[in-house]
């Protein structure tokens, strides 16, 4: 067979070409046969797969793609009726399983998550290798990016798979690396499997479910019997409750969304709350923000914010709620300084999320007050818990390696490293 010169050639019905990477894009050459070589049949089979485009293919624009990929989870619950049903059924079921296996199953759930990342990134790697036109480029690098979005949704839930299946002490969970965390999980899927099958086989499963599905139900009641909707209510409503500190929500809560600037009420609200003096001591309630933002960028504006206000108070963020990490990580802060705190009972939790907050605060046993004071639409809802979701899908893979016993110290605040 003649080797015909390289350059740009036309294809005859002939060879799957090489992607050759030109600058900032990809380009794909086109290599010509000398007419009268021989084409076995795999040749022939190889030209059904021949370049349909010759479409350079940007970095930009593969990074665009992979962006789309990377919110895939969210993005495609709502592209139809039925994929939203399919997605909260699924969700449901795993609840559901959960609770039938009184948290053993978990390591299996984390387990099928983290083989269907891999999965799909082994799948998005063959097909960036053996893509043949620019559309099929972009699709792999779509697959990138949903891969690693399942990876980082999934180590997300590592530490807290453990603690639902208690394999190991709160304290050395705590201590764990999420890809140690991962491993551990991934470790004990045997004895994850032969304890969700013993509940079901010792019909332990449907009592499980039922005293699940009832604490759940208390879990999203709030302790106050009615929301808050007038946030200059907040200081006697902590008084009432006679706590030792308050860990309050940002967004929503002090910032309403879309604003940029406190308003004068709630000022008013968190300076008062400063000066809240506990009874019989000379001690002051201490008061904190636990936020679920996970931009940096966004939490040093909120601290520019209250200082300039007079506020100076510490801030824990990418404190992923419900999760108990984060409030941990304030009750520290708190007990650091008030050697009288013991216990999550002498705190109260202020936000507006009922899953976020109510139920964060509820698992740990703190009083727990509904904030419904500012009137914000759903679109601002929606866009907000959009873009904080795309941050906890990306900050597990960037502190993949990191231990999460050390939290990131900056003026006044505080990172979780949940």
């Amino acid at each position: 067979m003649g080797m015909g010169q390289l350059g740009n050639y036309n294809v005859p019905s002939g060879y799957r070409p090489v992607a050759e990477s030109m600058g900032n894009s990809i380009s794909y050459p086109v290599i010509n046969l000398p007419k009268g070589g021989m084409i076995s049949a795999i040749d022939n089979f190889q030209a059904t797969k021949s370049l349909r485009d010759n479409q350079p293919v940007s970095v930009l624009e593969m990074a665009k793609q992979f962006g789309k990929g990377l919110v895939s989870p969210i993005t495609s619950l709502f592209k139809s009726t039925k994929s939203f049903l399919m997605g909260m059924g699924l969700m449901a079921a795993s609840a559901a399983l959960l609770y039938a296996t009184a948290g053993a199953a978990a390591p299996l759930l984390l387990g099928v998550g983290v083989g269907f990342g891999l999965f799909q990134a082994g799948t998005s790697i063959y097909k960036l290798v053996t893509a043949r036109d620019s559309q099929e480029f972009k699709d792999a690098c779509y697959q990138a990016g949903a891969a690693v979005s399942t990876l980082g949704l999934s180590s997300l839930g590592a530490k807290q798979s453990l603690s639902c299946a208690s394999k190991l002490s709160p304290e050395k969970i705590d201590t764990m690396t999420t890809l140690n965390a991962v491993a551990e999980n991934i470790k004990s899927l045997p004895s994850s499997l032969s304890k969700s099958f013993s509940a079901f086989k010792n019909r332990q499963a449907y009592s499980n479910l039922k005293t699940g599905l009832s604490t759940t139900k208390n879990l999203f009641r709030p302790t106050t019997d009615h929301p808050l909707k007038n946030i200059a209510d907040l200081v006697s409503e902590i008084e009432k409750h006679k706590v030792r500190a308050v860990m309050l929500d940002w967004d929503n809560t002090v910032m309403a969304l879309g604003e940029k600037e406190l308003r004068p009420e709630t000022v008013k609200a968190l300076k008062a709350l400063q000066k809240l003096q506990l009874q019989n001591s000379d001690k002051k309630v201490q008061i904190g923000i636990v936020s679920n933002n996970p931009f940096r960028g966004r939490i040093n504006y909120a601290q520019k914010v209250l200082s300039e206000n007079g506020i100076d108070i510490p801030i824990v963020w990418d404190s992923v709620k419900p999760s108990k990490a984060g409030y941990t990580r304030m009750f520290e802060v708190f007990k650091d300084n008030d050697s009288g705190l013991t216990d999550f009972s002498q705190v109260a939790m202020v936000g507006d999320g009922l899953i976020n907050d109510m139920v964060g605060g509820n698992r740990l046993n703190m009083k727990t007050i509904h904030a419904k004071w500012f009137k914000i639409g759903i679109a601002a809802k929606t866009k907000a818990c959009f873009f904080d979701m795309v941050g906890h899908i990306v900050n597990p893979i960037i502190r993949l390696f990191s231990s999460h016993s050390k939290a990131e110290y900056f003026p006044a605040v505080l990172k979780t490293n949940a």
